[in-house]
């Protein structure tokens, strides 16, 4: 198989997700950027990311809903507002924010088994959203958003609950891939 297809990293590992794509690598002057936007404030920097995130996302998943992943209570807390949403204001695409998370360690810095761990049993549907009525609403298939693939727990974990409730295909994008 190609890259395009499966990368060599993500082959010995399942996901509850469909597939992913990334925008960009992580490293350089992209890593420099995401962590000025994410941890240092610097929110106009969406403008530059949002113009490659759309070509990306409308190439690879063109009409879908989007969902975004949660950000933590303690991350927004400390930077007053929610990256991946931030991204998610500039598209004309429906968004969803179904997903909440629970307090938590940070992802930051876990190896792989710690990630897996530290997320499990801490994303759920948004009690407003948990009704019977609105999981039979629920699109087919979404477009999962986060910002950064690491090792790809949050993402799985996300899935896997969206799927729980009946979305049949997760799509995943993420600005970048470490």
């Amino acid at each position: 198989m190609s890259e395009k297809v499966i990368c060599t990293r993500c082959r010995n590992h399942s996901y509850a997700f469909d597939s992913h794509f990334s925008v960009f690598h992580y490293s350089g002057i992209i890593r420099e950027m995401i962590h000025r936007y994410k941890e240092e404030g610097y929110t106009r920097l969406v403008h530059f990311f949002y113009p490659f995130f759309s070509s990306t996302l409308n190439r690879e998943y063109p009409a879908l809903p989007l969902i975004p992943v949660p950000c933590s209570k303690r991350s927004y807390k400390k930077r007053g507002w929610d990256q991946v949403m931030t991204l998610l204001e500039l598209s004309d695409r429906k968004v969803l924010p179904l997903l909440h998370r629970d307090n938590g360690g940070m992802q930051k810095g876990l190896d792989r088994e710690a990630r897996k761990s530290n997320l499990k049993g801490k994303i759920h549907l948004k009690k407003r959203f948990s009704s019977l009525s609105v999981k039979n609403d629920l699109p087919e298939q979404v477009v999962l958003v986060d910002d950064v693939f690491t090792t790809g727990s949050t993402l799985h974990e996300c899935a896997g609950v969206l799927k729980e409730q009946g979305v049949m295909k997760v799509f995943c994008i993420t600005l970048a891939m470490d």
